[in-house]
C-alpha cells in the first residue's frame, strides 16, 4: 500500500483538485483565486461533473512554481484585489467656485 500512495503523488501525474486542496496548495481564498481566475492570472476551473468543478494539478503545480519565482514585491493578493477604483483620484478640472451666502443668482 505505500507504493501506491508514493506513485500517486508522483509529479507528472495530472489529476483534479478540489476546492480545499486548491486553497491548501495556494494559501488564497477562493474569492481571490476566483478574481485572478476571471483577469486569465489563475488557472481556470474546469467542470468535473453536473455539480463539481475542479483544476489541473499540474497547473496549480505551475502557477505556485511561477510565483515562486518572481520578484518577492508582488503580491498576488493584491494584484487580485487591484481595480481602476483603487487608483488615486486625479481631478481633470478646477471645482466650481462657491457662491458668497448673501450673493444672488
Amino acid at each position: 500500500m505505500p507504493e501506491r500512495v508514493a506513485a500517486a503523488a508522483a509529479p507528472s501525474e495530472d489529476r483534479f483538485v478540489r476546492e480545499d486542496e486548491v486553497a491548501r496548495i495556494t494559501g488564497l481564498s477562493r474569492t481571490t483565486r476566483w478574481r485572478l481566475e476571471r483577469r486569465g492570472k489563475f488557472p481556470r476551473r474546469r467542470q468535473i461533473s453536473t455539480n463539481a468543478v475542479g483544476w489541473s494539478l499540474n497547473e496549480i503545480r505551475a502557477w505556485v512554481s511561477e510565483k515562486m519565482a518572481a520578484p518577492a514585491s508582488i503580491d498576488a493578493r493584491s494584484e487580485a484585489l487591484a481595480s481602476p477604483s483603487d487608483q488615486e483620484f486625479v481631478p481633470t478640472a478646477a471645482p466650481p467656485k462657491r457662491r458668497a451666502a448673501n450673493q444672488s443668482i
